[in-house]
């Protein structure tokens, strides 16, 4: 936990600043201003680490329950603020927070570029494509890289600007996105240690956007309107 604080005070003071737009649309932070070095690196292919977590996911794989596996593949595509949004309660609901829900997808959407930015840096294979033992149970699975796990950064992310909105559900918005990173490694679709970078790029995420004044201008306009709506 404190090597997490530190890469986020490192990306608030030096690595995070905004840089000159290059020419990719975004809504808070420029996905590149981000690098995927501030997080460790993924476990090297071929060590004996790697293997472990092979032969995790494997032991993952025996052992689920249909009910399981249904909740899992929900979380897989698509992604929408509703995954997370259902624990703070059914008035927490796009209907009645149209912009509160805008601002959530836009968020999100920064979160999955700058993590896809962090993807083709690493070019690490995800684990179906690396041993034949593992399933991917998701329809049409990519090729595209394995670490750091976006659903993993952006639910927590997610997490953590929903707790800024609404401070007494911090505990079941982390749970939830915990949950939801939980649910890579059994669909097959990422290593234990993609979770983990997952985790230290959304503190990054977080670190940026707190930077962002246009953010910040939205963060107060959907806090006033879910005080408006109470």
């Amino acid at each position: 936990m404190k090597r997490f604080f530190l890469i986020a005070a490192l990306c608030l003071s030096v690595a995070c600043q905004p840089v000159k737009n290059s020419g990719h649309a975004y809504h808070y932070i420029n996905p590149e201003s981000i690098s995927p070095t501030l997080i460790a690196p993924p476990i090297a292919d071929g060590s004996d680490a790697k293997r472990f977590e092979i032969e995790q996911i494997i032991a993952r794989q025996k052992h689920y329950t249909k009910a399981q596996l249904d909740a899992a593949l929900k979380t897989h595509h698509p992604v929408t603020p509703e995954l997370l949004t259902y624990v703070i309660g059914r008035d927490f609901n796009r209907e009645r927070l149209p912009f509160t829900y805008d601002f959530l997808e836009d968020v999100v959407s920064d979160c999955f570029d700058t993590v896809e930015f962090a993807k083709l840096y690493y070019k690490n294979k995800r684990p179906y494509l690396m041993d034949k033992r593992v399933k991917a149970l998701v329809p049409n699975p990519n090729t595209t890289g394995a670490y750091p796990s976006g659903h993993t950064a952006c639910s927590r992310v997610w997490a953590e600007v929903l707790i800024q909105l609404v401070p007494e559900k911090q505990a079941a918005l982390r749970a939830r996105a915990d949950e939801m990173s939980q649910h890579r490694m059994l669909l097959g679709v990422h290593y234990p240690n993609d979770l983990k970078g997952g985790k230290e790029m959304a503190l990054l995420i977080v670190g940026a956007l707190s930077q962002s004044q246009t953010y910040q201008a939205d963060l107060a306009r959907a806090k006033a309107e879910i005080g408006n709506n109470n």
